[in-house]
């Protein structure tokens, strides 16, 4: 569980298990002055990993596979040689650690979501503070996991931890009161079995011994009889020397962790345990800490994993702090090492074995931020902001695999894919042309400089149209043009021609469609005929590409929302304001109108497919609304996909959906029930939530 803040993402897609590849780079790992793979080790010769300075990764060969997972790594719980993680907003993942050093993803289960975990025989129990479920997994496969039954938790707002004793399941919250308690002898079908409501109890982390139960509750440790589970009682509230979140024990000992400190209680009368030592620990709050052989590993944060010597329980000392490259959430160990859900740093496995100097053994990390994608066949291409061009095998979208990558050297921010080129929007860099004829080795093949920032691009015919803007301080695009490029020699783009906007205006997204560029725009300053501000649509006739000639600015919404993308298909444009869809007529180009609008607060783009309009969204949006609109000055919601995650550009191809959600990675959306103009298959609207998310 997170302490700091609390992140819920509910993640309805079917990506997992994206094998990270050393990818090309244009400068050599081992002489770039980066610590590549955080070792605290830089470049040759210093990083024994680095044969000379020509080699283009710092990572020993033994960490060479690791996975690229989406989500935040919340809890962790281990069990003989697997790992079982929650993600708040993936779910339940599955590592093989009989090789500490080279951890692989054995199975999974997506669709649910994860704040904390614990596994007791042959069932993990994951609990969510997002849909305020108790989720119960069979896991006699560890690569199968399938989810067995699940518990509406109806006294606990926002649930985040879980413990499990014989066939009890105990659960508090990291923000809210109450203690309730599941019966799970039955893992299809728990049960209520009793609460502690209304006491001032707050249950940040359980642990349970014997007929009691101690809760970590901020400034103090609640003793709690749970003899009788039906009726848990307080019986006592022992004053903590500061805010305490986690708690854990070894049946002599309760070892205590919080903001800045640690703290051991002697339960020698475990019904009023008493305190023994406490020290300050570390500048971040512990959020998880568990015992091993006289040593505390503590989950602590930004200070990532902190090791204390608590052979003495009356005389703790500190040992060591180790950065686990994100935010230590929770930890495990086994053996020699400790395993650490440390957020978006996903798992990492550090050794342990002399705990004054612990290292880096291998990571499972989720990285990226994923801005824009292209699908070509089997292959998705993202411009993946300053990670530049990754390719990605979506042959089967269940099991999609990372083919090639290359860094570019701006920020990708738009990809479009024609022949063996693709041809990438690099901000500052303007545009860059890679061939791809080898996906699994991209290499660089021509540039081009545009007169401003490239924001986005799309080719047509033999040109490449790009989207510029200059950047401002308030990192917006103003000044947008519309630049071309002659691409019959791809490797050497060549300027065509460009059109000029109003210098107030800020470029956002464009498409090209027939003979007509139009591009999706933010004032404020106002189109040339008007001096208000609100989004506006640009239009450029591109016919002669040496030539381009300005044909409107178009002001067609008074929102103050930033505008989002915009695709043409007929007569219409649909266009996101950042509030609504608007459906703009263009049958006239250089006299442009409203037909309709649909609201869709804080959606960013939009793609048409047979009268059904595909919008994605962000934050409290959906991540996929569903809007008929083959009757454009009427549109209608036909169906959702709610989820927290941020979902930026979208391209709808076959019964799936791919988006680039800006923070995370691509996400791939099974649109098994097939959505037509008259709406589902068998013409009902809840299919959608039913069957559609995979």
């Amino acid at each position: 569980m997170r302490v700091n803040c609390r992140i819920y993402r509910l993640l309805g897609t079917v990506l997992f298990g994206i094998l990270v590849l050393p990818g090309m780079a244009w400068s050599q790992a081992c002489d770039d002055g980066v610590d590549n793979d955080r070792d605290g080790l830089i470049d040759f010769p210093n990083d024994p990993d680095c044969t000379n300075a020509l080699d283009d990764t710092e990572i020993d060969p033994i960490r060479a596979g690791a996975y690229e997972l989406p989500g935040y790594a919340q809890g962790i719980d281990i069990e003989g040689n697997f790992a079982y993680m929650a993600y708040s907003d993936f779910g339940l993942a599955v590592f093989d650690i009989s090789n500490p050093a080279d951890p692989s993803m054995v199975g999974s289960y997506s669709g649910i979501v994860g704040d904390d975990i614990h596994v007791s025989g042959n069932y993990a129990y994951m609990v969510s503070g997002y849909t305020s479920k108790l989720y119960v997994l069979n896991i006699t496969s560890p690569t199968a996991p399938t989810l067995v039954g699940s518990y509406d938790i109806s006294n606990v707002e926002e649930p985040g931890t879980v413990f499990v004793q014989g066939n009890l399941a105990f659960i508090g919250a990291y923000q809210y009161q109450n203690l309730e308690i599941v019966n799970v002898s039955d893992p299809a079908n728990p049960v209520f079995e009793g609460a502690l409501i209304n006491n001032g109890v707050v249950c940040t982390d359980i642990y349970v011994e014997g007929n009691y139960a101690y809760c970590a509750s901020r400034m103090d440790i609640e003793v709690i009889d749970v003899s009788t589970p039906a009726t848990p009682t307080l019986t006592r509230s022992i004053s903590a020397p500061g805010n305490m979140y986690g708690i854990t024990g070894d049946g002599a000992y309760l070892y205590v962790t919080g903001c800045y400190l640690m703290a051991i209680y002697d339960l020698i009368d475990p019904s009023d345990p008493d305190y023994t030592d406490g020290m300050d620990a570390g500048s971040n709050c512990g959020a998880r800490v568990v015992v091993d052989s006289g040593y505390a590993y503590i989950s602590q944060g930004g200070d990532g994993l902190r090791i204390l010597d608590v052979s003495d329980p009356g005389d703790i000392s500190n040992v060591s702090v180790f950065g686990v490259g994100g935010s230590g959430e929770d930890v495990g160990i086994l053996g020699d090492h400790a395993y650490v859900a440390s957020g978006w740093g996903g798992l990492q496995v550090v050794n342990v074995a002399t705990p004054e100097t612990p290292s880096s053994t291998a990571s499972v990390t989720g990285e990226g931020s994923y801005i824009d994608v292209f699908k070509n066949g089997a292959l998705a291409f993202v411009a993946d902001a300053s990670s530049g061009l990754k390719i990605i095998d979506v042959s089967s979208p269940a099991d999609t695999t990372l083919v090639g990558s290359l860094d570019t050297p701006g920020n990708a921010r738009s990809v479009w894919v024609s022949g063996d080129h693709a041809f990438i929007a690099d901000e500052n860099q303007g545009l860059q042309v890679i061939d791809v004829s080898t996906p699994a080795s991209p290499t660089p093949a021509g540039d081009a400089p545009t007169s401003t920032d490239a924001i986005a691009v799309q080719v047509v015919g033999g040109y490449a149209f790009v989207l510029v803007g200059e950047e401002d301080k308030k990192g917006e695009y103003r000044n947008a043009q519309v630049e071309i490029f002659d691409i019959s020699i791809p490797a050497s783009p060549t300027p065509a021609g460009s059109a000029s906007f109003n210098s107030m205006l800020t470029s956002i997204d464009f498409t090209v469609h027939g003979n007509y560029a139009y591009c999706s725009l933010s004032s404020s300053g106002g189109p040339k005929e008007r001096g208000d501000s609100g989004p506006v649509l640009g239009i450029v006739d591109v016919s002669n590409p040496l030539s381009p000639l300005w044909v409107a600015e178009y002001q067609y919404s008074s929102s103050w929302a930033t505008p989002g993308g915009v695709e043409v298909n007929g007569d219409y444009a649909y266009i996101i304001d950042g509030e609504n869809l608007k459906i703009v007529d263009i049958s006239i180009p250089n006299s442009p109108s409203v037909s309709g609008t649909f609201p869709c607060p804080r959606c960013t783009d939009v793609k048409v497919v047979n009268s059904i309009a595909y919008i994605s969204g962000e934050d409290n949006a959906a991540l996929i609304t569903v809007v008929n609109v083959l009757d454009p000055a009427a549109p209608y919601l036909a169906g959702e996909y709610q989820s927290s995650e941020y979902g930026h550009r979208l391209i709808v191809d076959g019964d799936f959906a791919y988006i680039a959600a800006q923070e995370y990675d691509l996400q791939i959306i099974g649109l098994r029930a097939r959505v037509f103009a008259s709406g589902f298959e068998d013409g009902t609207t809840d299919l959608w939530s039913a069957v559609v998310p995979q």
